[in-house]
């Protein structure tokens, strides 16, 4: 096989580029539809639907089972990691073209998919911490001090503005 010349190896790695670029601009396209089909059909739970016991919307599975959560594979019996294999083969069943991660509830064995299932709903608690969190902080117009803005080129060809902090290097 013939080597490639230096301008070859260059082309391949900026096609390479180019198209892992529009691949996650796809991706990134996906998921705002996705979350906008949420918003729109009202997939979403609210906090006392959650509280309540209501189903996913997006999988129709319990958001909490009760079974606690899983130990480490090499913990398991031998009953218990056919549970786990069967519950993961059921997921993977269920979401084989979703491309997206899991998560779980703490306390709960069930997984649900990153991509079909939106996210649980915040507590009280959680909003009120965030409420707090937020109020700490500088505001609007003296975060914006900091910031520097410019058109940056990506590898595609496309320019967007690039926002970023002063002290960030």
């Amino acid at each position: 096989m013939a080597k490639l010349t230096e301008e070859q190896k260059r082309q391949r790695a900026a096609k390479r580029a180019l198209r892992s670029a529009l691949d996650a601009e796809a991706d990134d396209r996906r998921r705002r539809e996705q979350d906008d089909r949420w918003k729109r059909e009202g997939t979403r739970l609210s906090w006392a639907e959650y509280v309540a016991g209501e189903p996913c919307r997006g999988c129709g599975e319990p958001m909490q089972d009760g079974l606690g959560d899983w130990y480490p594979l090499m913990n398991l019996s031998e009953s218990e990691k056919r549970e786990y294999e069967e519950a993961d083969r059921r997921f993977r069943e269920r979401h084989a073209d979703c491309r997206g991660g899991r998560w779980s509830i703490s306390g709960s064995r069930v997984t649900h998919c990153c991509f079909c299932c939106p996210p649980p709903p915040m507590g009280p608690k959680q909003m009120e911490k965030l409420a707090n969190l937020f109020a700490s902080w500088p505001s609007r117009e003296e975060r914006k001090k900091d910031l520097d803005t410019w058109d940056l080129t990506l590898r595609c060809d496309h320019v967007v503005p690039h926002i970023q902090h002063r002290e960030h290097r």
